[in-house]
C-alpha cells in the first residue's frame, strides 16, 4: 500500500518565507507530509510539548540555516536549534541545508547582535556534523530538499503511514489544511495539498473552508437546507441546523414535507467529558451546549409541529468518540467538519462534498458512516 511521510522543516521564518515554500512545494511533489512551527501559532514556551510531539510523529526532520540565528527559547538556545538538538536526540534522520554564502545574505536578513551571531555560527558548525547541502537561491534549495529527501527516503524508509480509506485521510488532509491555513501556504496552495496527500479519494470534494466560520460566511446554512427534502446529521452540538438556521424556517420544511434525522453526542456522557478535557473546556461546557441544542429542537420544533409533520422528524443520541459533523442533505450533498487533536472544533475546517455517479468518492463513506451510527443510537428524554 501507498506510504506517506511527514517531514519536519525547522528554521527561523520571516528572513527564510520564501524559501520554505520552495521546500514545502518540494515536499508536496515528492507527496510527503510538511510540518513546521510556521503551522503553528506564535512561538511560545508552553508550545514546546506540541512542538515535541509534530517532531516524534515526523519521519524526517530538515533544517534550513540562512544568516538569522532566531527568537531565543527560556532555555538560551533559538527555537531552531532546540528542535534541532531535540530531533537527534529523538534519532531521526536528520538533513541540513546551509546556505552557500551567508556573509552576501543581506542585511535585514542577517543577524546584526554580535552575541547572536556567535551562537549561529556555533549552531552552523553543529549541523555540520550531519549530511548537509549548500544553496544560494530559494530555486536551489527546493532542489536540493527534492534530490536529498528522495535518496533519504530510499536508503533509510521511515514508518510514514499507510494511506487507508476515508475517513482517515480526512482528518490527516484536515489537521495539515489547519496547520497550513494561517501564515503558511495561501487558501489555494493549501487545496493543492490536499490533491497531492490524498488525490482521487477527494474526486467528490467542491469545496474545502479553512474554519467553520468561514464555511458559514461563504455557504449560508439557508442555501443548504430552505430546498431540502432530506436532511440527516450527526455530531457533537449540530449548531449548524440549531443555532445557524432559525427554528421557525425548520418547523416550515419539515411541514413542507422534509424528513429529518438528528444524532447528537450524549450530553454529559463519557465521550463529549473526553471532547470537553481534549479542547480544554470546563467540564459541562459542550454538554450544556448540546442539550440546549436538543432542547430547541425538541420544544421549538418537533412539539409545536402538527401530527403528521412530527412523524417526519427524529432525534436521537449516542456515546462514542466524536470524529466528525456529518450533515447530508438530498442523498447528494454533504457536509463534514472534523474534529482534531488540540484544536478547537471552530477552528477546524469544513468539507463540502457532492456526490458523483462516476466516483465512489467520500460522500458514500460518510453516509455509510452515519448509517451506522444511527443504528447505534440511543434514545434521548
Amino acid at each position: 500500500m501507498e506510504r506517506r511521510y511527514q517531514v519536519f522543516v525547522s528554521s527561523t521564518y520571516t528572513d527564510l518565507i520564501v524559501e520554505r515554500r520552495e521546500i514545502i512545494q518540494a515536499l508536496l511533489e515528492l507527496e510527503c507530509i510538511p510540518a513546521g512551527m510556521e503551522m503553528f501559532p506564535a512561538a511560545t514556551d508552553n508550545q514546546w510539548d506540541l512542538i515535541k510531539r509534530i517532531i516524534d510523529e515526523s519521519d524526517y526532520y530538515l533544517v534550513i540555516i540562512g544568516n538569522r540565528y532566531g527568537s531565543i527559547s527560556d532555555i538560551g538556545v533559538s527555537y531552531t536549534e532546540r528542535e534541532y538538538d531535540y530531533a537527534q536526540a529523538q534519532g531521526k534522520p536528520i538533513l541540513g541545508f546551509l546556505h552557500a554564502e551567508p556573509d552576501k545574505i543581506e542585511a535585514g536578513k542577517s543577524e546584526l547582535d554580535p552575541a547572536a551571531a556567535a551562537k549561529l555560527h556555533s549552531f552552523r558548525e553543529k549541523v555540520k556534523g550531519k549530511p548537509i547541502r549548500r544553496w544560494k537561491t530559494p530555486e536551489d534549495l527546493g532542489g536540493a530538499v527534492s534530490r536529498s529527501l528522495h535518496r533519504l527516503m530510499k536508503d533509510h524508509p521511515g514508518e510514514g503511514w499507510v494511506r487507508g480509506v476515508p475517513p482517515d485521510d480526512v482528518l490527516v488532509a484536515a489537521e495539515i489544511l489547519l496547520r497550513q491555513s494561517g501564515v503558511g501556504l495561501p487558501d489555494s496552495d493549501s487545496r493543492e495539498a490536499l490533491t497531492h496527500i490524498v488525490g482521487g479519494q477527494f474526486a467528490d470534494l467542491v469545496g474545502v473552508y479553512a474554519s467553520r466560520s468561514d464555511f458559514q460566511a461563504k455557504v449560508p446554512a439557508s442555501e443548504l437546507f430552505d430546498e431540502a427534502q432530506d436532511i440527516r446529521a450527526s455530531g457533537l452540538s449540530l449548531n449548524l441546523l440549531c443555532q445557524l438556521y432559525s427554528d421557525f424556517r425548520l418547523r416550515q420544511i419539515i411541514e413542507g414535507g422534509t424528513t429529518l434525522k438528528c444524532l447528537f453526542l450524549k450530553p454529559y456522557g463519557r465521550c463529549i467529558l473526553a471532547r470537553e478535557r481534549e479542547e480544554h473546556y470546563p467540564e459541562g461546557h459542550l454538554s450544556t451546549l448540546t442539550a440546549m441544542n436538543l432542547r430547541i429542537l425538541q420544544e421549538r420544533v418537533a412539539a409545536k409541529l402538527t401530527a403528521e409533520a412530527a412523524g417526519r422528524i427524529e432525534i436521537n443520541v449516542y456515546d462514542e468518540p466524536i470524529r466528525f459533523n456529518i450533515c447530508l442533505i438530498d442523498w447528494q450533498l454533504c457536509v463534514v467538519q472534523p474534529y482534531l487533536p488540540e484544536s478547537r472544533g471552530v477552528d477546524s475546517p469544513t468539507f463540502l462534498i457532492r456526490k458523483r455517479a462516476d466516483v465512489s468518492g467520500l460522500y458514500q463513506t460518510f453516509d455509510q458512516l452515519f448509517s451506522a451510527l444511527w443504528e447505534r443510537r440511543e434514545a434521548y428524554d
